[in-house]
C-alpha cells in the first residue's frame, strides 16, 4: 500500500493533488484509518488504461 506522500511522489505531483485526486474518485484509493492508501498496481493499472486526470 502506498500513502499519500508516496503517491504524489511517484506520480510527480503534490499531495495536496493526491488528496483531491482521491477525494474526487479520479485517482483509486480507499481509507484505512481516516488516511488514504492505494495499491501501486492499482494505481499502474488505472494509469495504464489511458485515464486522463483531471487537474480540476
Amino acid at each position: 500500500m502506498m500513502s499519500t506522500q508516496e503517491i504524489s511522489k511517484y506520480l510527480g505531483v503534490h499531495e495536496m493533488t493526491v488528496y483531491r485526486w482521491l477525494k474526487k474518485g479520479v485517482l483509486p484509493g480507499f481509507k484505512v484509518g481516516g488516511r488514504w492508501r492505494s495499491k501501486k498496481d492499482v494505481l499502474d493499472s488505472f494509469l495504464m488504461a489511458g485515464m486522463n486526470v483531471k487537474l480540476s
